[in-house]
């Protein structure tokens, strides 16, 4: 059983439902720290800027946030729902494949950071044809809250996961020894960001996933996104 577990991001990147869509349980890792500056609260589109993009930021406040995890973490600003949605209809209203439909759904309000993102990823998950792996909330599972790859492994094991599927960049502090002592199996994502055609001149890769959606269509962005393999450790 291929276990992926990742923080619930706001509008994740492509690659964040290429991990999604490789696995056969996906546990929304709700119970990390929330930290700012990250993608859980913030993602980025193209816009005609100096850089070609723009941060969508849902505002939480000015809370100290250590020791808070990302289940517990409220947007502090309801009129950010309708102020997200307003830019994605301008920015995306010329491209090939505005939905229209997506940008309200963006709109929709929650109270919860968490609640909101999951609401969206689910929503995006469903539209999109690729492998719908079952989601599951860390904060649901019966373990202790521990950090690293301790708490990676907790999991798995709450889920009855044999094979652990993780990002590249995790390789730097993951530790594989313990992933064989507890008999997991431990894989690696071979995510590659691709090019398509964007609305705003040039290419900035590793935008949100709504770029690829407006710019290429949802059965397009589904086929990239299945062309993404594993690499066994």
């Amino acid at each position: 059983m291929r276990v992926a577990i990742h923080q619930p991001n706001y509008l994740p990147y492509p690659g964040f439902f290429a991990k999604l869509s490789l696995s056969d349980i996906f546990v929304i890792y709700d119970t990390a720290q929330f930290t700012r500056g990250d993608f859980i609260n913030r993602n980025r589109i193209r816009t005609f800027s100096f850089n070609g993009f723009m941060w969508l930021t849902l505002p939480v406040g000015k809370k100290n946030f250590k020791g808070v995890a990302i289940k517990d973490v409220k947007i502090s600003d309801q009129k950010i729902f309708n102020k997200h949605s307003r830019t994605l209809t301008v920015m995306y209203s010329k491209a090939q494949f505005f939905d229209k439909e997506l940008c309200e759904i963006v709109g929709i309000p929650h109270e919860n950071l968490s609640e909101h993102n999951l609401f969206l990823i689910k929503y995006i998950l469903d539209k999109m044809k690729v492998n719908k792996p079952r989601l599951l909330l860390a904060s649901e599972l019966k373990i202790g809250i521990r950090q690293g790859t301790e708490g990676l492994i907790d999991i798995v094991k709450a889920v009855g996961g044999d094979e652990y599927i993780s990002g590249l960049g995790a390789k730097v502090y993951l530790r594989p020894e313990l992933f064989k002592k507890e008999s997991i199996n431990l894989s690696f994502m071979d995510y590659k960001p691709w090019r398509y055609p964007q609305l705003h001149p040039g290419f900035v890769e590793n935008m949100s996933i709504v770029d690829a959606i407006m710019n290429i269509g949802w059965e397009s962005t589904s086929e990239k996104i299945k062309e993404t393999t594993i690499q066994k450790f």
